[in-house]
């Protein structure tokens, strides 16, 4: 069932909508298909809950506990969850586009084929998340973690990736990328000081190519020479 036609059938005694429910515990309930639209759950404890397809869109759901939650086909569009925790979440197919991610916990949360489109995940924590699949274009992920993370697959054209904690292990194979992320890789593959990089800096094309990489010219990013 889609989750559209699935919210058309909200059980009454499901639909929170709009209330004041900061701090509430919903530790293990079966939530499936309940409505929290426009709600305040700021700091509620839903872990371990069954969320399947839940509508959480433009609720507050800050420093909110959703550790080891099923969250399946769940909506949090433009959701406020900043600081909230979903380590070991499943996610699968969850829709956080627009959502407020900053400083959220997704440690080793389940995040296949998730919608993270202009998603705000500055300084998230997604060490060991499961990513493939999932569509970020558009979204902040400067200063996360992404240490383990499964990217293969993982669609990150247009995100901003500074300061980011990128992973090399083979899960990070063939993440679908943009011109400005494949040269701001390149160009911190080219400063590492070994013969091999000396070699490519002395291509023309290459070097080139590295120093249009967005921060050349700040203060810690110096144009790359041959040396």
């Amino acid at each position: 069932m889609k989750q559209s036609d699935q919210q058309k059938e909200i059980n009454p005694a499901l639909d929170f909508a709009g209330r004041d429910l900061h701090g509430a515990d919903f530790r293990g309930r079966d939530l499936r298909g309940a409505n929290f639209e426009n709600t305040n759950l700021q700091g509620a404890m839903l872990d371990r809950a069954d969320l399947r397809n839940v509508n959480f869109q433009g609720a507050n759901c800050q420093e909110a506990n959703f550790q080891r939650a099923d969250c399946y086909g769940a909506n949090f569009q433009s959701t406020n969850c900043r600081n909230a925790n979903f380590q070991k979440s499943i996610c699968q197919e969850a829709n956080f586009s627009g959502a407020d991610l900053h400083e959220a916990d997704q440690k080793r949360s389940f995040l296949l084929d998730a919608d993270l489109r202009e998603a705000n995940l500055q300084d998230a924590n997604l060490c060991h998340a499961y990513l493939r699949g999932a569509k970020l274009q558009g979204a902040k992920l400067r200063g996360a973690n992404l240490t383990g993370a499964q990217i293969n697959g993982t669609d990150l054209r247009g995100v901003n990736i500074d300061f980011t904690s990128w992973p090399l292990w083979c899960g990070s194979f063939k993440p679908i990328v943009d011109k400005k992320i494949f040269v701001q890789l390149l160009y911190h593959l080219l400063v590492i000081d070994c013969p091999e990089a000396k070699e490519l800096l002395k291509i023309d094309a290459i070097r080139e190519l590295a120093n249009s990489f967005h921060l050349v010219g700040t203060a810690a990013v110096k144009e790359l020479k041959i040396y």
